[in-house]
């Protein structure tokens, strides 16, 4: 849980600075000025906030590959038909969070796809919908046993 902590922490922190202040006032400013000096300035300014977003998202992103890890131990071998969807989600999202950060940060050849938007859009829909089963799954089995 520690770890899932610090991943919603650095993706609210950053998030947050992303919309409150680069998507809304900067984006607003640039659109809004008409000298090249200011667009100069609010460009500079865009550069140096990728830079921290590339800094940051690597503790994010090791945060939330240690929490998916330990998520899918601890609800590996549960009883149940699909209890396997599970610690399945959890294993995949590590696995893809994994192959992010290769990519981001290794310069390894290869891995470049694993930042392309529509693979991120398709394994995160898969990924999701993976959790989404299984917690309809155990919904489901705790009704039937508590007889809700």
């Amino acid at each position: 849980l520690i770890f899932t902590l610090f991943f919603v922490l650095f993706e609210v922190a950053h998030r947050g600075v992303d919309f409150a202040l680069v998507s809304r006032e900067w984006a607003s400013a640039f659109a809004a000025s008409t000298g090249d000096v200011e667009r100069q300035v609010l460009l500079e300014r865009h550069a140096l906030w990728s830079s921290i977003t590339r800094a940051v998202y690597l503790p994010l992103m090791l945060s939330g590959l240690i929490a998916w890890t330990c998520f899918a131990i601890a609800t590996w071998g549960g009883a149940g038909r699909w209890a396997f969807l599970g610690p399945l989600a959890f294993g995949a999202n590590a696995l893809r969070t994994l192959g992010r950060l290769a990519a981001s940060y290794t310069g390894l050849p290869g891995l470049g796809f694993m930042d392309s938007l529509h693979v991120y859009v398709v394994l995160v829909f898969l990924i999701q919908g993976t959790f989404a089963a299984w917690l309809f799954w155990r919904a489901r089995r705790e009704a039937a046993v508590s007889g809700w």
